[in-house]
């Protein structure tokens, strides 16, 4: 939290290049916050001139509301796609608030052009999972769940998603080992341990 405060804070002062480091530095203490791998993501692209400095603050503001308050969220997504409307995190984070209140078919609709525009992004493919399996389409979120792994074979939530897929296709096994690779890469998850 220290170093999310303290990127925050160096990107209201435009120091984008220490806003860049201090978010590092709290990654390399918990390179799964996927909370700082965003703000990272846009300090970076703010940096590299890709996305306007006034992005920044009603997007963290969204992320902020998304799990309070989706609707809030929602408002604020959209006020940085007037301003930035090809930020694929914009469209990721935008179709998770809508996820949350079951506007599904939007909902994947935001997710698929979060990827359309960073296909290499693997947050965007278990969340496109996520909205597949509200629907019941199991083998679609499937693959996505696979495509996330193949970006990066580490991560969490994907591994815990195909364990979901595997058990709710009746694959115990399968699901077991999904759900054991995810428990030794995140051991104090207390979800992974029941």
């Amino acid at each position: 939290m220290f170093f999310l405060e303290l990127g925050s804070v160096y990107l209201g002062l435009d120091m984008g290049q220490e806003a860049i480091g201090a978010f590092d530095q709290g990654l390399r203490l918990d390179p799964r916050d996927e909370y700082l791998r965003d703000l990272r993501a846009v300090a970076d692209g703010i940096v590299a001139g890709g996305v306007p400095e006034e992005v920044f603050t009603p997007f963290r503001q969204g992320l902020d509301a998304l799990t309070v308050d989706p609707e809030t969220a929602l408002t604020l997504f959209d006020e940085v796609l007037d301003v930035a409307p090809d930020f694929h995190l914009a469209h990721l984070n935008r179709g998770i608030g809508l996820a949350a209140v079951a506007r599904n078919a939007e909902a994947e609709d935001a997710v698929r052009r979060a990827i359309d525009l960073d296909p290499r992004y693997p947050e965007s493919h278990a969340a496109l999972a996520v909205v597949l399996l509200s629907q019941e389409r199991n083998d679609e979120a499937e693959a996505a769940l696979q495509q996330a792994l193949a970006l990066d074979p580490a991560h969490v939530e994907a591994l815990r998603g195909l364990g979901m897929v595997y058990l709710l296709t009746e694959r115990a096994e399968l699901a077991a080992s999904y759900f054991l690779r995810a428990s030794r890469l995140s051991p104090l998850d207390l979800g992974l341990k029941v």
